[in-house]
């Protein structure tokens, strides 16, 4: 039987003067910038992979309560080393850390080992490949133990979200910015292979009037939103003439659309009478040409 991979660390060193990176820390953030700094490479070490994902809830959750910080605070925190190249910017971006400097640092580790250095993670095939896990993330194995290893590796990767959507993408879209708080649990309740689904429901139904953003409020609040599943409505169709006949012109200047009598949906901006339930072809128009 062959010896099981390992791409951990049992430990680092840990230097006594210290650079940039730690005096901007702690100059916002104190003792928990400090703190956040050197749990975070505790993390990284004991990761396979030296990598974090922190793109689904259980791990942010772990990363907070791992450093004692609320997940907004640890996020600032990440934020702020993105800028100052401590972890990798372009992969941060799609909320997955990696220090190029720890794992050069903690190279001597594998000399003697036959297990490779940990390479930067592919951020293309991440995005592409989605619920499956990364071929070129994995060291070389064989026989039953590879098939073994790679079948553990899908698992842990099964919970993540399609295509690195996140909440925070959810919440750049909706209209009413409201109760941040339940509107994330509820969206951490739904399966990560909707979210996709989610935001372009969010977007079409913006567009359709479904959500309402000219009258914000009457737009329901996030959490009731999703809770509701409200992602699935059938949308509203709008028409703008239903009968060939033309419309007339009133005395007052009005354009009225046929047949008369009923129910009217009136433009004030057009002055044009239609009836219920058409919309204003001219607003229409406007609309198509801006989207």
């Amino acid at each position: 039987m062959g010896r099981p991979s390992k791409q951990t660390i049992d430990y680092f060193s840990h230097d006594c003067a210290h650079g940039k990176t730690m005096f901007v820390l702690e100059n916002k953030h104190g003792n928990d910038g400090y703190a956040f700094w050197f749990k975070l490479l505790e993390t990284l070490g004991t990761t396979h992979g030296h990598y974090y994902d922190c793109r689904n809830a259980p791990e942010r959750e772990f990363l907070a309560a791992k450093t004692r910080l609320s997940w907004e605070t640890c996020k600032q925190i990440l934020d702020l080393l993105s800028n100052l190249n401590a972890i990798d910017r372009q992969l941060w971006e799609a909320e997955i850390v990696w220090s190029d400097n720890f794992v050069s640092r903690v190279s001597a580790a594998y000399r003697k080992r036959l297990d490779s250095l940990p390479q930067k993670p592919n951020l293309e095939l991440f995005i592409s490949a989605g619920n499956s896990i990364q071929n070129d993330l994995i060291p070389p194995e064989t026989g039953k133990l590879k098939e073994t290893k790679l079948k553990e590796k899908k698992n842990m990767f099964t919970d993540l979200p399609v295509n690195v959507v996140s909440f925070d993408n959810f919440w750049k879209v909706w209209p009413k910015r409201k109760a941040k708080v339940p509107a994330e649990k509820a969206w951490n309740k739904i399966k990560p292979e909707l979210y996709p689904k989610i935001i372009e429901a969010v977007k079409t139904q913006i567009k359709t009037g479904d959500i309402n953003i000219k009258e914000i409020q009457f737009c329901p609040l996030p959490a009731t939103w999703l809770n509701q599943g409200r992602w699935t409505d059938e949308l509203t169709v709008y028409t703008t003439q239903v009968n060939t006949s033309p419309p007339r012109r009133s005395q007052d200047g009005w354009l009225i659309y046929p047949p008369d009598g009923g129910g009217r949906s009136l433009c004030n901006k057009h002055k044009i009478s239609m009836p219920a339930g058409q919309k204003c072809p001219e607003c229409a128009e406007a609309e198509n040409a801006h989207s």
